[in-house]
């Protein structure tokens, strides 16, 4: 599963919100196949960067090493979750 959007009309960066694959699933390429079909929605709805905020934490780190090899570089944004403030999660983006 995978959700992006448009913060406005105007903006020309899609922020994906959330991916997810079951666990019995991973380790096969679902992630970046997911990930890429974002890319090209998000490039065909005229997105020129595609952007996202990873939580900065152990059991983040394989995520935001599959966006790292996808392309996506920290932006230097930190910003903390609502659900938890005391997690801070990091923004990445990558041109489309």
């Amino acid at each position: 599963m995978a959700g992006v959007y448009f913060a406005g009309e105007d903006s020309e960066a899609a922020t994906l919100w959330g991916m997810w694959v079951v666990p019995s699933a991973r380790r096969r390429g679902l992630a970046q196949e997911l990930l890429e079909a974002v890319a090209a929605w998000a490039r065909d709805s005229g997105a020129r960067r595609l952007q996202l905020a990873v939580t900065d934490c152990e059991s983040s780190r394989p995520a935001a090493a599959l966006y790292r090899e996808r392309g996506f570089v920290e932006t230097g944004e930190r910003e903390q979750l609502e659900s938890d403030p005391s997690l801070v999660a990091v923004v990445m983006s990558r041109s489309l």
